[in-house]
């Protein structure tokens, strides 16, 4: 099958649509990535092969600049696919809708793969939150007129999703990562300089504070935890968060047990992060979104056959406490500090019962080479 992957996101961004384009060229499709460029300047390259296209674009903090950017990026990824012969159009998220309607207008088959619950990605109590997300839910049952497939992320979200359109339930495709085969001291532990009687805890992926993500949390905490447990903070970062997160490190005389290290790419993230002890994923769940959330760094880190350290929702306890090969971490409640620490020196107490178990899911349970074989099941009978 000739497939084009369409995804509005950076490269370093897109996850899932870059494992997803390198399965199936690796499974005998001829794959085209189409997505942005990490830098304004557009160019195509061929990986893996994969025939990326990726498309340069200005950043705009402007509401009504993001809008034309938005549209000017629908109409430079249609121009691409005038240039390519494909069967298939795998479609990421609601962003590129003018791509569903080129690809329903050529007759194509469509593939729409929603990632988040977008009707309830924006709570925050204001009148332009609430258009914004009616707006959504209309464009997102249009898309689901033109689309002839459509995929979720996890049986929570593909239920609700069902629910909220009063249609079947979408098949599910985790965002499992491959498992690491060969673990070595290099990677994350090298960059930081670190003997291996330090316990490194990272976080990779996007960091930032507030509405999502809680690493001033998991920072309090280490002042009830052992000296030889430090935290990594891999991934994109702000000079703003970093800034802050660096001065309440300081405040805390905890300055020496923080680190901040630089993105990866996406394929490599499982890998570098194998040399530390475990990972953290400080998610709050201030939206049915984030509660049913099933976000890369979860999954890379099972991949690196990290034991999780994760906040208390219901899709993390199934993955986490669930597991049928046994616990391959401990919960917390991300709002207490305290909650977090007691969950660190659990985890640490008894440390090779949980890493046996992550290493075993990693390679039998939560395994992108198993899932893809539901995602190419859907290329090859579309």
């Amino acid at each position: 099958m000739k497939i084009v992957i369409a995804d509005h996101r950076k490269y370093n961004f897109a996850s899932r649509s870059l494992k997803e384009a390198k399965s199936a060229a690796k499974h005998g499709h001829t794959v085209y990535w189409i997505g942005l460029s990490d830098t304004n300047v557009t160019f195509i390259d061929k990986t893996d092969g994969v025939i990326f296209y990726q498309i340069g674009k200005n950043e705009h903090n402007n509401f009504f600049l993001k809008i034309f950017s938005l549209l000017l990026i629908n109409y430079y990824f249609t121009k691409v696919l005038k240039e390519i012969e494909f069967d298939i159009l795998h479609i990421h998220d609601v962003k590129l809708f003018f791509i569903y309607l080129y690809g329903k207008i050529k007759k194509k088959k469509i593939i729409y793969d929603a990632h988040e619950i977008h009707y309830f990605k924006r709570e925050k109590k204001s009148f332009r939150n609430y258009i914004l997300n009616r707006f959504t839910l209309i464009v997102e049952k249009i898309i689901l007129r033109l689309s002839t497939v459509n995929i979720q992320t996890n049986e929570e979200r593909a239920f609700l999703f069902s629910k909220i359109h009063k249609t079947s339930k979408p098949v599910v495709i985790d965002n499992y990562d491959l498992p690491v085969i060969n673990h070595s001291n290099n990677g994350i532990r090298k960059a930081l300089g670190l003997q291996k009687f330090k316990k490194i805890i990272v976080m990779s992926g996007y960091i930032s504070i507030g509405w999502l993500w809680a690493p001033d949390q998991v920072i309090i905490s280490l002042k009830n935890t052992p000296q030889e447990i430090v935290f990594c903070m891999l991934g994109f970062y702000s000079d703003d968060t970093k800034n802050y997160l660096v001065n309440l490190a300081r405040s805390l005389h905890l300055e020496e047990r923080i680190f901040f290290l630089p993105a990866v790419k996406p394929h490599e993230v499982a890998q570098f992060i194998s040399s530390a002890d475990a990972a953290i994923v400080p998610i709050k769940s201030n939206s049915m979104n984030s509660l049913y959330s099933s976000p890369n760094k979860l999954y890379q880190s099972i991949a690196a056959g990290l034991p999780i350290l994760a906040s208390e929702n219901r899709h993390l306890k199934k993955i986490i406490l669930d597991c049928p090969i046994g616990h391959i971490g401990e919960l917390f409640n991300v709002e207490s500090t305290l909650s977090i620490s007691s969950a660190i020196n659990k985890l640490f107490s008894n440390y090779n019962f949980y890493k046996t178990n992550t290493m075993k899911a990693s390679k039998e349970i939560f395994n992108w080479e198993i899932e893809f074989t539901k995602l190419n099941h859907i290329y090859n009978n579309i």
